[in-house]
Parts: C-alpha cells; sequence; structure tokens
C-alpha cells in the first residue's frame, strides 16, 4: 500500500507463499470457485468460477494475523475484494483467479 506497488504470485492449494522483502507469509487452503455458505457449510454451487474464492491463513513473524484469532481461516473473494479483507497499514492481499492444474 505505501509503495503503491503491486506483485502476482501463483501459489499451489494447500501451499505457502512467502511475500518477498516482508515477514509475512501466506498458507493457501481450498479454492471454490463458486462460493455459497448455507449456515455453516460452504460450498462451491458449481465448477465455473462465478464467484471464486480461496481460504487463506496469513502470518506476520510467527503470528496469525488474518483470519482474527481463534479462526482457521479467512476467505478472499475475486469478485467482492472489499468483503473481510485483509487490515494491515502496509500490505493488501487478493484474489485475482484460480489457475486451472496443468496437466
Amino acid at each position: 500500500k505505501v509503495t503503491k506497488e503491486s506483485k502476482e504470485y501463483a501459489v499451489n492449494l494447500n501451499g505457502d507463499l512467502k511475500i518477498p522483502n516482508s515477514n509475512l507469509k501466506i498458507h493457501v487452503g481450498e479454492f471454490l470457485p463458486d462460493f455459497k455458505m448455507s449456515g455453516l457449510t460452504l460450498t462451491s454451487s458449481s465448477n465455473e468460477p462465478k464467484n471464486p474464492a480461496v481460504a487463506v491463513r496469513v502470518l506476520e513473524g510467527d503470528k496469525q494475523i488474518f483470519p482474527a484469532a481463534g479462526k482457521k481461516w479467512g476467505w478472499l473473494f475475486a469478485k467482492m475484494p472489499s468483503v473481510h479483507p485483509l487490515m494491515h497499514p502496509k500490505y493488501s492481499i487478493l484474489l485475482k483467479e484460480g489457475v486451472p492444474k496443468k496437466g
């Protein structure tokens, strides 16, 4: 946010990414192409990217900063980046899109 720079990274599901030149690490969980929540159940209504969402955990050093303490996953939404965003003075993390697995 401070430098107004933007970098793009592809991260495997259930994979980690250490953000270069920072002490942030992102752990990526499940990807849902058409995110739907019914009560406490999270699912995908289809395989079409109608409402792409990805579960993430963000650590700053050894401390989880997203989602809030006690929660396992925070969700990033490609079409609604302002819904439950990472609140950090220096960084923002957005889901651009899902990338199909090669091979």
